[in-house]
This record gives structure tokens, C-alpha cells and sequence, in this order.
């Protein structure tokens, strides 16, 4: 019986969904593209971020909203220009 109770807490605080993101506030990236700079070690990354909200009846947009959006910054790696990108964006790249 204790170690079906200690099996059950447990099962509890390990459960996977303490540190969710719901879908509204995630970003996607539909593609990554890499160029080179004048800059020694530095690289332009630039993202191609899609825009599900367009052609949904909840959300009412204007006409002229593109379906993605097109971020563009400077980084050593991938890594770092991500995260200068999130700064840029209103929700998290993924």
C-alpha cells in the first residue's frame, strides 16, 4: 500500500505539464536562412515566422496582415541570434 501511495504523489509532481506553453503563445518558424557578414564571426540569420491567425474567424485582422512575418538579426550562432529574436517578437520561437 506505501508504494502505491508514494507511486501516486509521485506520478503527480512529475507529471509534464507544470511548465506547458499553450499554442497562442508560441511562435513557429517556417524557415531559417544564413548569410554571411562583413564581420568576422558574425552571421545574419533571418526567420520566416508563420502567422496562424490569419484566415481565423475569431480574430478579426485587417486585409492587408501578411500570413508570416520576416525577422532578420545578427549573431555569433544560431543559439544567440534566437534568442535576439525573441526580444524582436511578441511570442517564443519554436
Amino acid at each position: 500500500m506505501r508504494k502505491l501511495s508514494v507511486f501516486l504523489i509521485l506520478s503527480f509532481i512529475l507529471s509534464g505539464c507544470y511548465d506547458r506553453i499553450e499554442l497562442e503563445h508560441q511562435s513557429y518558424v517556417i524557415a531559417v536562412g544564413i548569410d554571411t557578414t562583413e564581420q568576422e564571426g558574425v552571421y545574419s540569420f533571418t526567420y520566416q515566422i508563420a502567422n496562424p491567425e490569419i484566415g481565423s474567424a475569431a480574430v478579426q485582422i485587417g486585409p492587408d496582415e501578411p500570413p508570416t512575418e520576416i525577422v532578420t538579426v545578427n549573431g555569433a550562432d544560431i543559439l544567440s541570434a534566437t534568442y535576439t529574436a525573441n526580444s524582436f517578437v511578441s511570442k517564443k520561437l519554436y
